[in-house]
């Protein structure tokens, strides 16, 4: 029995050493928070720098059902004169339906613009960017303009009102932005508990990685790893990569590869950890992080599809954007 005890203590002394650095990290990202816990965004300094033309570029691959959704919902709510932003939409040649979906955007809005591959889909992630990134560099040749910076999206994504409007501020600082990615959930009730299950445990690790691990990274400053999505370039990142091919489309994890060769190059990529105040119904005063809000696959298939997305082909979630809007939250 004194064997077991002591096998146990072992066990337990080791389970404790190898958890106590992640209890430092929280420890630090508390008293961080707690040291910025009235500090809020100045949106009087921000509305008063010149508006500068951006670039937002979205991969869709058998997006028909949320792409439409996604941009009337992106043009409706930021906050950010529409002339000086433009969506370029990366589609395949072998997607019709998405195309179609796609038309109809540039029918409705001047500042939509869908670039179909050059190769039948799926390909990777990578591939599918890198060609839209090309094209928009073609785009901004053509027309003599000049994008300050190139934000990558995902098809199922509610992008913040003000992203593009802090984007604006900040890239004169930065030459890489991240925005905290948050996940959107059901609301939990006994009767979803166990179909949600899933997408909670998913949420829940992306939930900490964002609130915490980023901030302590981007507070030492350590390599900080992209979330693939709101994610933000300047041309000093492109021009990093004489080739045009910005993103590894060889790795399955494209996204940290990128950063984590950012961070080699010495490029700095700044963790938008702010927020701003904001007037709840009721009147009162709250405030608001600037991050992009997804919701989570809510199966193991969809979510496996999701950590490995484009392996065969783009995230398709299995949840639509419409269902964002029309479920309780």
């Amino acid at each position: 029995m004194n064997d077991l005890y002591i096998i146990g203590l072992v066990l337990v002394t080791f389970y404790i050493l190898m958890g106590f650095d992640d209890f430092i990290w929280d420890i630090i990202a508390l008293f961080y928070k707690q040291r910025r816990k009235d500090v809020y965004l100045n949106m009087q300094e921000i509305s008063a720098s010149p508006n500068r033309l951006l670039a937002v570029i979205i991969g869709a691959w058998k997006e028909d059902n949320v792409i439409e959704d996604v941009i009337n919902n992106f043009q409706i709510s930021t906050i950010y004169p529409k002339s000086m932003y433009h969506i370029f939409l990366g589609v395949y040649p072998n997607d019709t339906s998405t195309i179609n979906a796609a038309k109809r955007l540039e029918k409705i809005y001047p500042n939509v613009h869908m670039i179909i591959n050059e190769k039948e889909g799926p390909t990777s992630k990578a591939q599918n960017i890198n060609y839209v990134l090309k094209q928009v560099r073609q785009f901004e040749s053509d027309r003599s303009w000049n994008f300050s910076s190139y934000t990558i999206h995902d098809a199922e994504d509610v992008v913040h009102p003000y992203e593009l409007k802090i984007t604006n501020t900040l890239v004169t600082q930065y030459p890489a932005l991240q925005f905290p990615v948050f996940p959107l959930i059901m609301k939990p009730n006994f009767s979803n508990f166990f179909p949600n299950i899933t997408s909670s445990s998913y949420a829940d690790e992306f939930a900490e990685n964002h609130l915490l691990t980023m901030v302590n990274r981007d507070v030492l400053g350590a390599f900080v790893p992209s979330a693939g999505t709101g994610f933000v370039l300047t041309k000093r990142v492109l021009d990093a990569f004489p080739d045009g091919n910005v993103l590894p489309s060889d790795s399955l994890t494209e996204d940290y590869r990128l950063s984590l060769t950012l961070y080699e190059k010495k490029i700095p990529l700044h963790y938008v950890m702010d927020k701003i105040k904001r007037v709840n119904d009721d009147y009162s005063i709250k405030f608001d992080y600037i991050s992009t809000r997804s919701m989570f696959p809510n199966s193991f298939n969809t979510a496996v599809r999701q950590k490995t997305r484009w392996i065969t082909g783009i995230t398709m979630q299995s949840m639509s954007f419409k269902d964002i809007f029309t479920s309780k939250l």
